[in-house]
């Protein structure tokens, strides 16, 4: 693909246009693209947070994923399922593959399995204890950049203490 952009440049150099920038995008790709002669500018998008998506795709590792969404369990209609306070205007609707929506960091056999607009379903298996009504999740997204995207606020933590909540400056510019 990035050799695709270097001949479109090369095109539009050819007809006289002036061309100074060839510019690729995605975290995923971003290892192989600035191998390309003619790139001038990579700009992965999510690989400051990773997600569940740039694990599959071997561009991070599981403890390279910097971002959770914390969600609240509102309710649990059976001993293998909770209901979230998050869902598509949170977490991304696309999924990954066995992962589907999103991880729970405190139970790695925990999944988010399916989302309205505001809830999501979180299921357990194996020999695991389930949380408790208001109980407090962290959700490794799937998709990191929807999540950012949607937030007004980030809020920046180590273990358990909350360092610093900083303003998300390009609150639903790319939508």
């Amino acid at each position: 693909m990035a050799d695709r952009l270097v001949e479109t440049a090369e095109l539009i150099r050819g007809r006289g246009i002036d061309c100074p920038i060839v510019s690729v995008g995605s975290t995923l790709t971003a290892t192989h693209m600035h191998a390309t002669m003619g790139i001038t500018e990579v700009r992965p998008g999510v690989y400051a947070y990773g997600d569940i998506r740039t694990v599959q795709g071997a561009a991070a590792q599981w403890e390279d994923c910097a971002l959770t969404v914390l969600a609240t369990v509102i309710s649990r209609p059976n001993p293998h399922m909770a209901i979230i306070d998050a869902g598509t205007k949170v977490l991304s609707p696309a999924t990954a593959g066995p992962y589907n929506f999103g991880l729970v960091a405190e139970t790695p056999t925990a999944k988010v399995t399916r989302l309205s607009e505001e809830h999501g379903t979180v299921e357990f298996t194996g020999e695991t204890d389930a949380p408790a009504v208001g109980d407090r999740l962290h959700i490794l997204p799937a998709r990191a950049g929807v999540v950012v995207n949607t937030q007004r606020t980030a809020h920046l933590t180590r273990g358990s203490d909350l360092l610093q909540t900083v303003p998300i400056e390009a609150h639903l510019r790319s939508l």
